[in-house]
């Protein structure tokens, strides 16, 4: 009885394997409640039907994966080559991941991870991984410098003592700007007293009420507030004798350092009641706690002036 039941389940399972299209099926040892079969070539679909309520032990041969036939029951091997059951479709398979996070909080485990997004892009590194690449988006459309636009990036720098950045969550990233935009910043005025200048010599003046001196240093502007000096209004009253056309030359120093010396203008005459100039495009940095003076470089003059008085506003953004 025990030997014509053996003899029908070998039959049988050996039409499972034609049907399956294995190329070879040995059927190694039958066992109560047991039928082992060691597999030995696979054709290309690779899943074992199971008709039976039975346990079935399959051995595969190494380095062979296992495929996809679509049925009511089936076995198919996971990741580390164990057999195990793929439920109604054998096409289902095992997760393909371990685990996909969204802020930190895991997702329900499939085996599809689908990425969606115009700024992914995702290719096959064969046999290795699939990688994703998501693209560095620009955060702005123009940034404009006194309306040339600059080129667009991805990061906008704030750079400055008067700027002040803070992230309003979810919204957006704030920066305030103090003085309320373009043309904010402030002036200080630069005064030097009466005066009888001398022939080729140097003068100094800054602070009110002092009469330029011959040294730097003494006449000290302090500046109150960070920025950049981008431009100076200079000028020149004779209230006494008029000189002859002869030139000086005014510069602007900072702390008293000859290397910081910015020429202003090289053509300031004394041959009128009043000279005025204006020195625009400067980009001088400065500091809350340096000090102005400006330097007077005057020529040989034929007729010297007499009586001047001397004026700067140095406008500081």
């Amino acid at each position: 009885m025990r030997n014509g039941a053996l003899q029908t389940l070998h039959t049988i399972l050996w039409g499972i394997a034609r049907r399956l299209t294995l190329r070879t099926a040995i059927l190694t040892s039958i066992r109560v409640g047991v039928v082992a079969l060691s597999i030995i070539t696979l054709s290309a679909q690779n899943s074992i039907l199971n008709p039976f309520t039975g346990r079935f032990d399959f051995i595969a041969p190494p380095g062979r994966a296992w495929g996809a036939l679509l049925a009511t029951r089936c076995l198919r091997t996971d990741a580390a080559g164990n057999f195990v059951s793929a439920g109604a479709d054998c096409a289902a398979g095992a997760p393909a991941y371990d685990t996909v996070q969204d802020e930190g909080a895991p997702l329900a485990q499939e085996n599809i991870l689908n990425i969606i997004g115009a700024m992914v892009t995702c290719v096959d590194n064969p046999a290795v991984s699939t990688d994703c690449t998501w693209a560095n988006p620009q955060a702005y459309d123009t940034v404009q410098d006194e309306g040339a636009p600059l080129a667009q990036e991805a990061d906008l720098n704030f750079i400055g003592a008067g700027v002040t950045c803070v992230d309003n969550a979810g919204v957006s990233t704030d920066c305030t700007i103090p003085g309320g935009g373009a043309g904010s910043g402030y002036a200080i005025q630069a005064i030097g007293g009466s005066h009888n200048p001398v022939d080729s010599v140097t003068r100094y003046y800054g602070f009110a009420g002092y009469a330029p001196s011959g040294s730097g240093g003494y006449c000290r502007l302090y500046i109150p507030r960070a920025g950049n000096i981008i431009s100076a209004y200079v000028s020149v009253k004779v209230a006494g004798t008029l000189s002859t056309a002869e030139t000086s030359t005014f510069s602007l120093r900072l702390n008293n350092n000859p290397a910081t010396d910015t020429v202003l203008s090289n053509v300031v005459q004394h041959n009128a009641a009043y000279q005025s100039f204006i020195t625009l495009g400067l980009a001088i940095a400065v500091i809350a706690g340096d000090y102005l003076e400006i330097k007077m470089d005057f020529p040989a003059w034929v007729t010297n002036p007499s009586s001047v008085f001397d004026s700067a506003i140095i406008y500081i953004q």
